[in-house]
């Protein structure tokens, strides 16, 4: 038996169409892992000289006995998962129908007609934001696929992929239907822009934000087209690596404008930086402000209970350049693993990184600080280094 995505109707499996609302069964007799539901290119094609934007619809690709579709799903997947990306949600001030455009299609039928009237609302999103961003004599033209795609082993709607490609990224149409052509490989390593909404987590959630995971994810590729984002509503307020240093900045600021005293700016920065850390290491690919600021805020004194709840509004009122869901780089989380030992004479002292073991003087650790001489003391393993320490001072002699 067969549950309709649209009504809750279960019908007998050889049926193709729900008896209660007619919504179309999703096919998910399928070898592979996600299969399409549907999938069309979109070629926006710019008269420069004329500043005009003319959208041309190909033909619904074909998607039985064809395997093209799935490559370009399993790359795109693959894309999403090991590329930094940014990661959002639609709320009121979001600034784009994307949102009701979705609610509409959830709740059609999803077939072939209600699928182009969803992509035709998102191609006049594009095109208005050509004209709002005033680039109508700057943009290119340009291919995108929209494609409505599910997991074939969950009973789930799936996701939205608009995909902006071209030759270079290894995937080419034909001249006139805009339909996919046969390939070995499709490499989308060059991709332009790519947009992923989680369907599902979107319908469960809006208007309201996700608890954790973002169900809003996008792909800023080669291609600075600002008009893209814009469409779909992937407003950043900066990339991963700069929230996450700003994050540890409004704990500095947090700390000093409520006198909560070092022992809770240091407890909160090492939350924050395991917290991060075992994020990176997990199957998750990203975090919230309010997932941050749960873990700071545990560090605060128990007699400052009337701090609890005030950090991601601190953050938010003080304009803080921070994403609401951040992924840091391996690269960027390792930065915040080394400890800057500086002051206002000297400048940078030291960098040390946080596995290594620190002791007062004499107890045998890698790095040792004398009170009484207020040094510090680091064993130099590697004989590399020694040897450079050793040329410097003879340098100085």
């Amino acid at each position: 038996m067969h549950i309709c995505h649209s009504c809750d109707t279960e019908y007998d499996n050889q049926q193709e169409q729900c008896p209660s609302c007619d919504a179309i069964k999703v096919n998910t007799e399928s070898t592979n892992s996600m299969v399409a539901v549907h999938a069309i290119t979109v070629e926006l094609e710019i008269d420069n000289s004329k500043s005009k934007v003319t959208p041309r619809f190909g033909s619904i690709w074909p998607l039985e006995g064809e395997d093209v579709s799935f490559q370009f799903i399993q790359q795109i997947e693959l894309k999403f998962k090991r590329k930094n990306k940014f990661h959002g949600y639609y709320d009121s001030d979001t600034g784009t129908q994307v949102a009701s455009s979705l609610h509409k299609y959830i709740a059609s039928s999803i077939l072939e007609k209600d699928f182009i009237t969803l992509v035709t609302s998102l191609t006049n999103e594009l095109k208005d934001a050509i004209f709002e961003l005033k680039v109508a004599s700057k943009v290119v033209s340009s291919k995108i696929v929209f494609m409505h795609y599910k997991s074939t082993e969950n009973d789930d709607f799936g996701r939205l992929l608009a995909v902006m490609v071209d030759k270079k990224s290894g995937f080419d149409f034909t001249e006139e239907l805009l339909l996919p052509k046969q390939a070995q490989h499709i490499n989308l390593e060059a991709l332009k822009q790519a947009v992923s909404i989680d369907v599902d987590l979107f319908d469960a959630c809006y208007p309201n934000s996700p608890e954790s995971e973002a169900y809003l994810k996008f792909i800023r590729g080669s291609s600075s087209a600002s008009y893209f984002r814009l469409a779909f509503g992937c407003k950043e307020k900066s990339d991963n690596g700069e929230s996450l240093n700003n994050l540890y900045k409004a704990i500095d600021s947090y700390t000093t404008i409520n006198n909560l005293g070092e022992d809770f700016y240091f407890e909160a920065e090492e939350k924050l930086t395991d917290f991060v850390v075992n994020i990176k290491n997990s199957d998750k690919s990203s975090f919230s402000i309010d997932q941050a600021a749960t873990v700071i805020e545990s560090a605060l004194p128990k007699h400052r209970k009337e701090m609890e709840n005030t950090f991601s509004t601190f953050v938010n009122e003080s304009e803080f350049m921070i994403n609401q869901y951040i992924e840091p780089t391996a690269q960027q989380v390792n930065e915040h693993l080394w400890i800057d030992f500086s002051d206002q004479d000297n400048g940078l002292i030291a960098r040390v990184h946080s596995t290594l073991e620190i002791g007062k003087k004499g107890e045998g650790k890698d790095v040792e600080f004398n009170e009484s001489t207020r040094k510090l003391e680091i064993k130099v393993k590697d004989p590399k280094v020694r040897e450079r320490i050793m040329r410097m001072i003879d340098k100085e002699s």
